[in-house]
């Protein structure tokens, strides 16, 4: 399965971590299970392509929320507006709240290192 989508503004939250994520706006969050995935990132009419670790579910539907955010690994550049294919790949673990942002930030190191363990680019 891939999600294509263009990024859009969130609230920045991921950034302050130091995990910056494309929030895609794009349809159907359902067909895809609620979680942390492993996934191959492109750029559309891109050749580049970058491992990437995705949140699928809506986190706050009054705000009206994408549906999916992505954080690229070894990638820095603006990417507001562009449109961004998303392969889910490998499910890492199910949605759960943390009580102290530290604990979160721990998290998603570990969901980083096992996003390089698990997804090869050399294709």
């Amino acid at each position: 399965m891939q999600i294509k989508g263009t990024v859009v503004h969130g609230k920045e939250m991921s950034r302050t971590l130091g995990y910056p994520t494309a929030n895609l706006a794009y349809i159907s969050p359902e067909t895809l299970k609620k979680g942390m995935w492993a996934c191959v990132v492109r750029l559309e009419n891109d050749e580049r392509v970058f491992r990437g670790v995705a949140v699928v579910g809506k986190w706050d539907q009054a705000d009206g929320y994408p549906g999916i955010e992505v954080h690229l690994l070894d990638f820095s550049d603006d990417l507001y507006g562009k449109t961004l294919l998303v392969e889910p790949r490998v499910f890492l673990r199910d949605l759960f709240a943390f009580s102290q942002m530290q604990e979160l930030v721990k998290q998603i190191q570990i969901d980083v290192q096992q996003t390089r363990e698990k997804i090869a680019l050399h294709e």
